[in-house]
């Protein structure tokens, strides 16, 4: 059985920004842009019915509320193509990086088959993950409620709690053998969704550790870079308000949202947003590159 260092893998993502600089601040600066034109057509076209939905949300007014969704229903489907893309995009960069070190064109940035069939296994993996979920919710349900009617409430409770559990675990099962995906369609070229079962086979609690641990690094980064922005907000936006634009920027116009603060946090946003991809998505690619392809050069030589 093949073994790797689910420590690397965890740290993978963070190797690859420091190896690979000038591909991190390429990486940086797309996303700023995407990050500004993404803005900047929202604003201008959907700006507004933003704005209104916030203010209705805040007001508990539900036909209002029903009125703007209705109006927005079209953003929101040309939002969900586009976050598809961008991830298929994401996905195929990193396993590209780490799997063909050397094809570098472009910063390892691409538009086509590999990126499709990356998006292709990302539905399928979700909806995969919607049914088990579905599944597991309803099958806590039936048996929290055959346990409440022989036993009463406090077992239907204890049955519950303990089923709820069990799902949550076969759910975190599912995730992780299957987690691979990605990275063997890239590699072979072909769709294949459940070959990462076998790959994954008895190397569970290994990849779930270096999951976890670049999990728990990327939120530490998330916390020092928000700490920082913080600061910046309370110098240059006028104490907590500033903060505050952070989380519920102005969208009704151009001006209101570009704010000093809104354009800092952009930019800090762009690197950061561009640290995130390599940090989620190399470990499982180097992990792959470990398991099943051991004589693979290693792409941080």
């Amino acid at each position: 059985m093949a073994t790797f260092s689910a420590t690397d893998a965890a740290f993978s993502g963070f190797t690859l920004a420091r190896s690979r600089p000038r591909v991190f601040l390429i990486w940086g600066l797309v996303l700023l842009a995407v990050s500004l034109v993404t803005s900047t057509v929202t604003i201008l076209t959907v700006g507004q019915a933003l704005t209104d939905l916030q203010a209705t949300s805040q007001s508990n007014d539900q036909e209002a509320a029903a009125r703007s969704l209705l109006t927005l229903a079209p953003y929101y489907v040309v939002a969900l193509l586009l976050t598809l893309l961008y991830y298929g995009v994401a996905t195929a960069a990193v396993n590209r990086m780490v799997l063909r070190p050397d094809d570098s064109r472009n910063a390892f940035i691409r538009l086509g088959g590999d990126e499709g069939r990356m998006v292709i296994v990302m539905v399928v993996q979700w909806l995969i993950g919607v049914g088990v979920v579905i599944a597991a919710m309803l099958l806590t349900g039936l048996l929290a409620g055959v346990a409440s009617a022989a036993g009463g409430a406090v077992a239907g409770v204890i049955v519950g709690i303990v089923a709820g559990v069990a799902g949550v675990a076969l759910a975190l099962l599912v995730s992780v053998r299957l987690s691979l995906a990605l990275s063997q369609t890239f590699a072979t070229g072909r769709v294949n969704i459940f070959g990462s079962w076998a790959l994954t086979k008895g190397n569970f609690w290994p990849i779930l550790g270096a999951y976890l641990l670049a999990i728990i690094l990327l939120i530490v980064t998330y916390l020092l870079a928000f700490a920082l922005m913080s600061v910046v907000a309370i110098a240059i936006g006028g104490g907590l308000t500033g903060v505050t634009s952070l989380f519920q920027p102005d969208m009704s116009t151009l001006a209101s949202f570009f704010t000093p603060v809104m354009i800092v946090y952009s930019v800090i946003g762009g690197f950061l947003s561009a640290l995130a991809m390599m940090v989620m998505y190399a470990p499982a690619a180097t992990i792959y590159r470990e398991i099943a392809q051991p004589l693979a050069a290693d792409v941080f030589s």
